[in-house]
């Protein structure tokens, strides 16, 4: 069955657009030059991220894309202007992002690198490292964001 359709979300690849980035290192037809997202990288105003040229099935509820969309902008004003943490030199806060979970698939159990590059709809790096920790006031990450 064929899910409803859905656009390319020029505002929602905004969120990703710097991670697709090769700042003038290596070729840049490559697709992976100098950055850990593809620069094929598409994302659809359904949460889907996916490769330029790639069939995508949108197997998801709207309804549920729509709650899922709120509860992203809800979390954002939560968080406020504490600081992604990744390391770099940039100033990069967190923005309302969601990838809604396609229908008629079983939930997930556990949040892994496997379903992590799943749901990127393999536009991450394929040598790239994916670190999955518990989202809880502990942790290397929150005591370096910290």
């Amino acid at each position: 069955m064929q899910g409803p359709s859905f656009n390319p979300s020029p505002e929602l690849f905004e969120i990703i657009a710097e991670c697709t980035e090769h700042y003038y290192v290596g070729s840049p037809d490559a697709e992976w030059p100098n950055n850990i997202i593809s620069r094929k990288a598409i994302v659809y105003e359904s949460g889907v991220i996916a490769r330029e040229g790639d069939i995508v099935s949108h197997n998801v509820d709207p309804n549920e894309v729509d709650l899922c969309r709120q509860l992203s902008v809800e979390v954002r004003q939560v968080i406020g202007d504490v600081e992604v943490g990744m390391g770099s030199e940039a100033t990069t806060f967190f923005s309302p992002f969601s990838i809604c979970s396609p229908c008629n698939t079983d939930t997930p159990t556990a949040i892994t690198s496997d379903l992590i590059r799943e749901r990127f709809g393999g536009t991450i790096f394929p040598l790239a490292t994916i670190t999955v920790e518990p989202l809880e006031e502990s942790g290397i990450w929150w005591g370096e964001i910290l």
